[in-house]
């Protein structure tokens, strides 16, 4: 009787080691997927939000949605790139484009995205007179019925005129 008890313990204790070694195996899995997908999302589409919008069903996606021009002195106008890429089985015009104010204009348009292309858009933001944080929207039209929009956001603060004066005509994000 004391040799059967003996071996339950054993028993026991060997299986709550071996659930214990389960937990360690699945969280080492769960990294090595989680990383995976990182380097996927990163090599396929330059960031995860990106390919989360790819997984989520959006064909059309924009590198950065949000981006910031810093900081512009009164009267500065500064550009800054936005990568607009087509995972659609066809070819997309971007048509045109509308903002939330005269200060921002989309350039490069109209502009034909192939099927797996990447293409840069550019938006010119005009600093006016009002001096603090600003933030402002482009809405990018485009000619397929299934992404007939984006939106693309702006945002940075105007000090100023005096001082040091604009630092550089070009941004990158």
């Amino acid at each position: 009787m004391l040799r059967s008890h003996k071996t339950t313990r054993i028993i026991a204790s060997s299986f709550q080691s071996l659930l214990g070694l389960g937990w360690l195996l699945t969280a080492c899995a769960f990294i090595t997927m989680l990383s995976v997908y990182l380097l996927w999302a990163w090599a396929t589409f330059g960031t995860s939000s990106s390919a989360l919008a790819y997984l989520s069903g959006r064909r059309l996606l924009v590198d950065a949605p949000s981006r910031s021009v810093g900081t512009l002195v009164e009267g500065q106008t500064r550009r800054i790139q936005f990568v607009i890429m087509n995972y659609t089985d066809h070819p997309i015009e971007l048509v045109g484009a509308g903002s939330s104010c005269t200060c921002t204009m989309a350039e490069d348009l109209p502009l034909t995205i192939p099927v797996s292309g990447r293409r840069p858009i550019t938006v010119a933001v005009k600093a006016g007179t009002k001096q603090g944080k600003f933030s402002e929207s482009v809405a990018v039209f485009t000619d397929d019925r299934n992404h007939p929009s984006m939106y693309l956001k702006i945002k940075g603060y105007v000090s100023p005129g005096h001082g040091e004066g604009p630092r550089g005509e070009e941004a990158g994000g």
